[in-house]
């Protein structure tokens, strides 16, 4: 498990496309989920995201299964509007509009199912997002089937998220919204999230409403509040 384990992560990162040979097919959900985490290991520290893909009758059938699936997505895959991201043409691509939710609070495993309202009561928020979804497997997506897929994390690509900052600003005065904030309480709460999460991170900001220089790091403001640091 571990070789084909190191070959879905080599190609999502490289762009080849693997071949399952018969004893590596994954034949149940949990064979499945447990070669996925193989895979996300390897790719690297997760992010906040999750997907869930094939809920509807016609996506179960494109992939000969009656169930969904889920899957984390890692970090360095989840973008921000305006991003540039690499991706290749052997994956088999395609774009999907998708529903982000946000949960306020944590929904834990159970032996039972959840309810529609419990479900409800725990989302925060709702928001566009854009979707890239591809297959590693030889063949694409309608010839590699529903475990496969979850071992290939999802079919996941790359995940693009809305704005919740619109000038550097806001990055030492984060309760200054924009007139583009709907939600302005949760645009607020959103950037403090963000700016608490990647202070003094190596991650890079690409800021896509932001003035050249466009993009830095998050750093701490001496005084208190953060800064965009675009020389460190």
């Amino acid at each position: 498990m571990a070789d084909i384990a190191e070959r879905l992560a080599s190609a999502r990162i490289n762009g080849q496309q693997v071949v399952f040979q018969q004893n590596e097919v994954p034949t149940s959900p949990v064979e499945a989920y447990q070669l996925q985490t193989q895979v996300l290991r390897l790719l690297g520290a997760p992010s906040e995201a999750w997907k869930v893909g094939s809920t509807s009758p016609e996506a179960q059938a494109k992939l000969g299964t009656d169930q969904p699936g889920a899957a984390r997505i890692p970090e360095k895959f989840r973008y921000f509007s305006g991003a540039s991201i690499p991706v290749f043409d052997a994956h088999d691509l395609w774009v999907e509009g998708e529903f982000a939710f946000r949960l306020g609070k944590d929904l834990p495993a159970k032996h039972s199912k959840y309810s529609i309202g419990e479900v409800i009561d725990a989302i925060e928020a709702v928001a566009p997002a854009l979707e890239i979804v591809g297959s590693r497997i030889n063949g694409g997506l309608s010839a590699s089937g529903r475990f496969p897929i979850t071992a290939d994390c999802g079919a996941n690509v790359a995940l693009i998220t809305g704005d919740c900052m619109h000038h550097p600003v806001q990055m030492t005065r984060p309760d200054w919204c924009s007139s583009a904030d709907v939600d302005q309480a949760q645009g607020l709460k959103t950037r403090e999230a963000l700016l608490q999460q990647y202070v003094d991170d190596e991650i890079l900001i690409i800021g896509t409403h932001f003035a050249t220089p466009t993009a830095g790091r998050i750093k701490h403001l001496e005084g208190g509040g953060y800064f965009l640091d675009v020389f460190g």
